[in-house]
C-alpha cells in the first residue's frame, strides 16, 4: 500500500481549514434574517406599539380581505376554526389504532411523507428499460449468491468486500430471508445515517412486493413500509410483529443491546459501511464479539467498500472475508486541474456542468 503524505502547509490543507467562503456567507445571511424577523415579531407588544411595529399577520388578512373579489366571500375566523378542527380530526381517525387510541406520533414521523411521497417513476435509461427483478440480477452481488450463502451458513462471521452499488445494502437482507433465516427471528441491518435507514428501507419493501406480486399471492400491508420490511431510527419505529427484515441505525441497534444483551430477537445481524467508522459503531464492534460468542445460531455480517476488511477480521479473530467482484456500471475519475479555494462554489459549477452537457439521471455529492 501507498502510505499518504499529509503536509499542514500545502495549500489544499490551508483551504481546507478555511473552509468555504459560500458557506460563511449564507451563515452570515442566515443569522441575519433571524435576527430580522425576531425584531418583526414585536408586533403587538408594547416594544413593538413603541418603535412603530405592527402586526404583520393582522395587515396580511386585512389586506386580503380588502383585495378580495365582490363576489368572493371571505372565510370568518368560525369557519377557518371549525376547517382546522376537521383536518385534525380526520388526522386523528386515521391515526387510531384497534383499541381506538390516537396514536400521535403516526402522523408526524418520517414513514407518512416516505408513504405519501409522489413517484415520478424511473429516471434513468437502466430503470426505465428493466424491470425490478431485472435489476436485481443485474447487480454484481447476484452472480455470488450461492456463494456469499454457503460462506454465510458455515460460518458466523464474515466480512463482505464490494464496491458501492454492487448490492449489499438491498440484496444480502433478501437473501438471507429467502434462504430461511427468518425462520427464527429477524433480519436486523444497522446503517450510519437515518436518511440512508429510511430509504434502503423503502426500496427493499418495494423489491419484496413485487416479488409476492411475481408469484401470484395477493398484495397485502404486510408488504407495504413497516410490514415484512420496516424500520427503526431515533424517536420512530416503523415495524410491526409481521416484520422479518429491520433496517436501523446503529444507535438503535446499541440501545437494544443494553435492553437484551445477547439479542434474541435477531437470527443475522449486518453492519453495514462498516468503514464509516463512527463511536457507535466501535462500540458496536465490541459487543457483537461478546454476543456471537455466547449465541452460536447468530450470523454476523460486516459490510465494507474499502480494501480495509483485514482489519475487521483480525478483530474477528482471522474470520473469512468475501468479495464481490465488479461494479454496476463503469466508474471513471476526474480531476481538477486546480486546487479549488472554495469548494462548495466549485461543487456546485461541476453540478450545473453535468446538468446541461450530460443525460437525465441523479447527482449525488
Amino acid at each position: 500500500a501507498v502510505p499518504t503524505v499529509r503536509d499542514a502547509s500545502s495549500d489544499f490543507a490551508k483551504m481546507a481549514r478555511e473552509g468555504s467562503v459560500t458557506l460563511r456567507r449564507i451563515r452570515e445571511n442566515k443569522d441575519k434574517n433571524a435576527m430580522r424577523q425576531k425584531f418583526w415579531e414585536l408586533g403587538g407588544t408594547r416594544m413593538g406599539n413603541a418603535v412603530g411595529v405592527t402586526e404583520k399577520k393582522k395587515d396580511d388578512e386585512d389586506n386580503k380581505d380588502a383585495n378580495a373579489a365582490p363576489g368572493e366571500s371571505t372565510m370568518s375566523a368560525t369557519d377557518k376554526v371549525d376547517q382546522e378542527n376537521n383536518k385534525l380530526s380526520d388526522a386523528q381517525k386515521e391515526s387510531e389504532n384497534a383499541d381506538g387510541e390516537i396514536d400521535y406520533k403516526k402522523t408526524t414521523g418520517f414513514a407518512q411523507h416516505v408513504k405519501n411521497k409522489k413517484d415520478n417513476g424511473p429516471v434513468s435509461e437502466f430503470a426505465k428499460k428493466k424491470s425490478i427483478r431485472q435489476q436485481r440480477e443485474y447487480l454484481p452481488i447476484y452472480s455470488v449468491r450461492d456463494g456469499l450463502l454457503n460462506v454465510i451458513r458455515e460460518n458466523s462471521v464474515v466480512i463482505v468486500v464490494g464496491e458501492t452499488g454492487s448490492g449489499k445494502t438491498t440484496q444480502l437482507t433478501q437473501y438471507l430471508m429467502e434462504e430461511g433465516y427468518c425462520e427464527f427471528g429477524i433480519v436486523g441491518c444497522t446503517q450510519p445515517r437515518r436518511v440512508a435507514a429510511m430509504s434502503v428501507a423503502k426500496r427493499v419493501s418495494e423489491e419484496v412486493s413485487v416479488g409476492v406480486k411475481e408469484k401470484g399471492v395477493a398484495f397485502t400491508e404486510k408488504e407495504e413500509l413497516g410490514g415484512t420490511v420496516g424500520y427503526a431510527i431515533r424517536f420512530e419505529d416503523q415495524t410491526s410483529e409481521h416484520t422479518l427484515i429491520k433496517y436501523m441505525t446503529d444507535g438503535v441497534l446499541l440501545r437494544e443491546s443494553l435492553r437484551d444483551p445477547d439479542l434474541n430477537k435477531y437470527s443475522a445481524i449486518i453492519m453495514d459501511e462498516a468503514h464509516e467508522r463512527s463511536l457507535n459503531t466501535d462500540v458496536l464492534f465490541g459487543v457483537l464479539r461478546q454476543v456471537v460468542a455466547r449465541r452460536s445460531d447468530l450470523k454476523l455480517i460486516v459490510t465494507s467498500a474499502t480494501l480495509s476488511a483485514d482489519t475487521f477480521s483480525t478483530f474477528f479473530g482471522g474470520v473469512p472475508v468475501f468479495r464481490i467482484p465488479g461494479r454496476t456500471f463503469h466508474v471513471e475519475t476526474y480531476f481538477a486541474k486546480a486546487v479549488q479555494e472554495d469548494y462548495v462554489m466549485a461543487a456546485v459549477k461541476q453540478v450545473l456542468q453535468i446538468h446541461f452537457n450530460s443525460s437525465p439521471g441523479d447527482i449525488l455529492i
